[in-house]
């Protein structure tokens, strides 16, 4: 049981400010069940003999609840993305079709893109609603100059554009895991802890954004 108690420990350092607020907010019965569930699972991870009853299905129910903070981040990011990537394009080359779309889209997304809004017959509405999420990284990095400072994650801006783009790629892969719930397989809590950094580091960019402008507006008056 001594070793237990280290697994248990080892677990509880390894948390993240967040993750250490959420545990300890778990209050009242089912608040110390999960608690003690949640040391459990960090135990079994480490000792797979270690099976208590009760805790496969409290497993199977987390790994449920983290699929679906996940996804409602990745919707949030997709959006954030849709609407500042758009809007810088627009700014940049016109707003009207044959400016953003013609100029700001690689040609080979935008075959692919109004293939699919075609055979929708355009329900969704404009062409940007037809977009994949990876479909963004390949637009960031055709209009790398634009975008490098706003929408490049880690390292210098001087860094390639593949690794400062990367990130939208693991958006993506955790997209993949969530979109697919049959197949058995459920985001892992480094992933979840990744997507909420990047949700925090990317709404801080938008934030500087707003900043500039309203900065800009009120020189202007």
């Amino acid at each position: 049981m001594g070793n237990n108690c280290i697994w248990a420990v080892t677990y509880l350092a390894s948390l993240n400010e967040e993750d250490r607020k959420r545990f300890r907010d778990l209050r009242g019965n089912q608040g110390q069940l999960a608690r003690t569930r949640r040391c459990q699972q960090a135990i079994h991870e480490s000792i797979p003999s270690f099976d208590p009853p009760g805790l496969r299905e409290f497993m199977e129910t987390e790994k449920a609840q983290t699929n679906i903070r996940a996804k409602a981040i990745i919707d949030r990011i997709e959006k954030v993305l849709q609407t500042t990537i758009l809007e810088e394009l627009r700014r940049e080359f016109g707003s009207d079709d044959t400016q953003w779309w013609t100029e700001g889209i690689p040609k080979q997304i935008r075959t692919k893109v109004s293939l699919r809004a075609e055979e929708d017959d355009s329900r969704r509405g404009g062409k940007e609603y037809y977009f994949d999420l990876i479909d963004y990284r390949n637009i960031l990095t055709a209009n790398w100059d634009l975008f490098n400072k706003l929408l490049g994650f880690g390292g210098k801006l001087n860094a390639s554009k593949e690794r400062r783009t990367a990130w939208i790629s693991d958006v993506n892969e955790s997209r993949r895991i969530v979109a697919h719930g049959s197949s058995g397989k459920s985001v892992t809590l480094d992933q979840l802890a990744q997507l909420e950094e990047y949700e925090r580091w990317l709404n801080k960019q938008i934030t500087q954004i707003d900043e500039n402008e309203a900065l800009s507006v009120g020189d202007s008056i």
